[in-house]
């Protein structure tokens, strides 16, 4: 078994979502053109911080990657554990509230068990605001950066709505 041990204060603190989608990565390594494509990397968690991918145990700690994010784009990230096939990843610039919902969204698993839930999702309002709107209440605790949990609630709101029609339906 190939493991290597994270220290406690490294260890993650943010809710993860679940997923599973098939994406690639790039390994940027140094002198090399355009880097080498991976196509067998599976997302299986996903966080604004980062992410867990399995099928990328021959990655080693503190290798910088680019890995596709799903309605995302390309994001930098490192890997900062690895564990048999599995590799733990902090993105370089934290995903925001809105990415991490779209990438939520396109969950392949979400989309077999409820399949209009990811597009009610996807078209919840945006939760970002504006810089002035930030810096003219940058001393109240309401901005959707202090509520870390606002996310989570309203997709198992949405959850459960969806398997109450489900339920109904058959």
């Amino acid at each position: 078994m190939t493991s290597f041990a994270v220290e406690s204060s490294e260890r993650r603190r943010a809710f993860r979502f679940a997923i599973s989608h098939q994406s690639r990565l790039r390994l940027t390594l140094e002198g090399a053109a355009g880097g080498e494509d991976i196509d067998s990397v599976m997302l299986t968690d996903i966080s604004q911080q980062g992410l867990m991918a399995a099928g990328a145990g021959h990655l080693v700690p503190g290798a910088q990657i680019l890995l596709e994010i799903p309605l995302v784009g390309w994001r930098e990230v490192e890997v900062v554990w690895i564990a048999e096939n599995r590799a733990g990843c902090r993105f370089t610039e934290p995903l925001s509230f809105d990415e991490l919902r779209l990438a939520a969204a396109s969950n392949e698993r979400l989309a077999l068990e409820f399949p209009s839930l990811g597009a009610d999702i996807a078209q919840l309002p945006e939760l970002s605001r504006s810089a002035k709107d930030d810096e003219d209440d940058a001393d109240i605790d309401d901005a959707p950066g202090s509520q870390p949990w606002l996310l989570p609630v309203g997709l198992l709101v949405l959850a459960l709505i969806a398997a109450i029609g489900f339920m109904i339906a058959y």
